[in-house]
């Protein structure tokens, strides 16, 4: 049997603190997700400073007449479309000052595309077609960190000179030679994996 480059990932990992989740009374099972949700937040605090450094340089971006990229794949791509949809309702900016790139495009929204997350290439002229500048600040959200997409898509925007943000939740990356700065809040696995 091969060793797999996702079975050491502190996302993938089995949660031993809730394998017995499907066997609980559902008020046990709230208060047990209560309790992981609370480490969720206290991860997230511990990144603060992180953070703060990030919101700078995306205020830098924005005052230099920068537009701000979200890039993910699954999950976090779709997170990244609903945040980039929330701007202009919510804060009245233009469509274009915030948009999110999805590995598989729009179809992958509400349809999983397989494979499309490990196309480097494709993550790269995704950034090329938007025509990323150094003005703009790009925010690569990949929870496992390997997601060749977003790693494409972080390639091409530091060749164009853009500033770069990767968010993930394995604080053991080696992508820190050529971001400008990683959030990595150390989540642990989730409560039901997969």
């Amino acid at each position: 049997m091969s060793h797999s480059k996702w079975q050491d990932l502190p996302t993938e990992k089995i949660n031993p603190d809730t394998l017995g989740i499907d066997t609980m009374p559902v008020l046990d099972i709230i208060d047990l997700v209560s309790a992981e949700d609370r480490r969720v937040v206290s991860a997230v605090h511990k990144e603060r400073e992180r953070i703060a450094h990030g919101v700078d340089i995306i205020v830098s971006a924005l005052r230099k007449g920068g537009r701000v990229f979200l890039v993910g794949a699954g999950t976090s791509g779709r997170l990244g479309i609903l945040e980039a949809a929330e701007m202009p309702l919510t804060f009245g900016t233009p469509p274009k000052l915030v948009q999110a790139i999805m590995a598989g495009g729009q179809e992958a929204v509400f349809k999983t595309r397989e494979g499309v997350e490990d196309n480097f290439e494709e993550g790269a002229r995704s950034i090329a077609r938007l025509r990323v500048s150094k003005r703009d600040a790009v925010i690569g959200v990949s929870a496992s960190g390997i997601t060749q997409f977003v790693r494409g898509a972080l390639t091409g925007a530091r060749k164009k000179g853009a500033r770069i943000i990767f968010v993930t939740c394995w604080p053991g990356t080696e992508l820190q030679n050529y971001v400008d700065l990683i959030i990595a809040p150390a989540v642990g696995p989730e409560v039901i994996a997969g």
